[in-house]
């Protein structure tokens, strides 16, 4: 009778490929986070203005108060009044450029946009939010006959 001292195993070899393929497997959604923390990062950001930008009117209406949204510091401002409880922050990303223009692609370029105490806004502004990282130009253009602005991606 023979018996036999072989063992049924891997060799060193193989272990350290399937190691090797296993990390790689592993590596590739953690390099994956960035991108996607900075597209959540934008998401949200709009998320906000688009939240923001009619509770802000709606104030304006509450309190019988002028409002405006000014880009100052890296952040945009949503003020009512000229009182600080009534002030809404949002952080701008990185990636993002703000402008306010009148009305038509010619409009004047203006410091903020301005809403009397009805919401409203004569000068039917424009808000443009160039995006480097997603590579688009946002434009929130007001319309007056719903008192809400309208948005348009480029």
């Amino acid at each position: 009778m023979k018996h036999s001292n072989k063992l049924a195993s891997f060799t060193l070899m193989e272990s350290l490929i399937v190691l090797a393929l296993i990390s790689i497997f592993l590596l590739f959604p953690i390099l994956q986070t960035k991108h996607l923390a900075k597209t959540y990062q934008n998401t949200y950001f709009y998320k906000q203005v688009n939240q923001n930008l009619p509770k802000l009117q709606e104030l304006c209406i509450q309190r019988k108060a002028e409002g405006k949204v000014v880009n100052q510091e890296k952040q945009l401002v949503f003020l009512v009044g000229n009182t600080i409880e009534e002030k809404l922050t949002i952080p701008l990303p990185k990636e993002v450029v703000v402008s306010f223009t009148t009305k038509g692609d010619n409009g004047k370029v203006i410091d903020s946009i301005d809403f009397d105490k009805l919401g409203n806004n004569s000068s039917f502004p424009r808000i443009y939010f160039k995006d480097s990282f997603q590579k688009r130009t946002i434009i929130y253009l007001f319309q007056l006959y719903r008192g809400k602005f309208h948005i348009r991606y480029e």
